[in-house]
């Protein structure tokens, strides 16, 4: 019996042995995985507005009063984000898009759609989105080209555009600016060269 108890011993400890093995050679797998397969970014898709050509500008009063420019020259790069208030993945990206803007150094504007004044001064209150600007405007929306939201332009200072896309999450958000430090006007199309 004693013998059979020792074989039986054996057999668990060595398959727990190879268990573990076979775990650390497939999580470094795993990992090189991940290095080979690049982030996409930013899906751009638009039919309005193209890369390295002037922004649509505008001048349009901010939900507080205040005069917002959209597009033109100015001192700082503008990052335009495009939401919709009803939108959950807008609205969970808001203070997101807020924390990279400040460590990117832009000027942020956020800006929607929409009729009821009362409901965009309740969300921005409520997403604390002081003191980045806001603005209810479909036209701009339109020149913009925008069809799905959330969604993000990013103009230079020099009022070009420099990238833009839908963006679902930070990775997203993010790689607008990895795209205007590499000089690509897209993730995608940075990868399609490589």
């Amino acid at each position: 019996m004693t013998d059979f108890l020792l074989a039986s011993q054996f057999v668990i400890w060595t398959g727990l042995i190879l268990i573990i093995c076979a775990l650390y050679v497939l999580s470094r797998q795993v990992a090189l995985l991940s290095k080979r397969v690049p982030s996409v970014g930013a899906l751009a898709v638009n039919n309005k507005i193209a890369f390295h050509t002037r922004a649509p500008r505008f001048e349009k009063a901010g939900i507080e009063g205040q005069v917002v420019v959209v597009g033109g020259i100015r001192k700082k790069d503008q990052l335009l984000f495009f939401i919709d208030i009803g939108c959950p993945i807008c609205r969970s990206l808001v203070q997101t898009v807020k924390k990279v803007a400040r460590e990117e150094s832009v000027d942020l504007v956020f800006i929607s759609d929409g009729e009821i004044l009362d409901q965009h001064l309740y969300f921005y209150r409520r997403s604390k989105l002081m003191p980045c600007d806001y603005l209810i405007s479909e036209e701009i929306g339109q020149a913009y080209g925008i069809g799905k939201v959330p969604y993000a332009v990013l103009i230079g200072a020099h009022g070009k555009i420099i990238t833009f896309g839908i963006v679902n999450n930070r990775e997203h958000i993010e790689s607008l600016f990895q795209a205007r430090e590499d000089g690509v006007d897209s993730l995608q199309e940075y990868f399609r060269k490589q």
